[in-house]
């Protein structure tokens, strides 16, 4: 778990996902992120890439080859994000594709998530 907080506002970040799972008001002590009941929800807020949803049948085609691609895409449980660059305002995650994310998406990326304060303002 990494965290960050500036005068006004607190945010942790879990490892796997890169998942945003507290955006705390320091003046309100108000919590605005679900707290994963699991009798409900057990996410916070989620990184969804390449897709939001399911794929019908769970696949789809790309130049003739067909791929199965998770509901949401891979990057929600994904325990090889990396923290690229800590800040005192700022957490940048990065998943670059490997051999196992070809298998199912079939470019070459480079994904960065980056959570950063500004007085009053998260920006994701």
């Amino acid at each position: 778990m990494y965290s960050i907080q500036n005068e006004f506002l607190s945010i942790a970040v879990k490892d796997e996902g890169a998942e945003l799972c507290s955006l705390k008001n320091l003046e309100t002590n108000i919590e605005h992120i679900w707290q994963a009941d699991p009798e409900i929800w057990s996410s916070h807020a989620p990184n969804l890439f390449p897709v939001i949803g399911v794929l019908k049948n769970g696949e789809y085609k790309y130049d003739g080859t067909t791929y199965q691609m998770p509901k949401h895409g891979f990057v929600r449980h994904n325990e090889n994000i990396k923290l690229k660059e800590e800040k005192t305002t700022s957490l940048l995650f990065s998943l670059q594709y490997s051999e196992e994310t070809l298998k199912i998406y079939p470019f070459k990326f480079d994904l960065e998530m980056l959570n950063s304060l500004d007085g009053k303002t998260l920006t994701v």
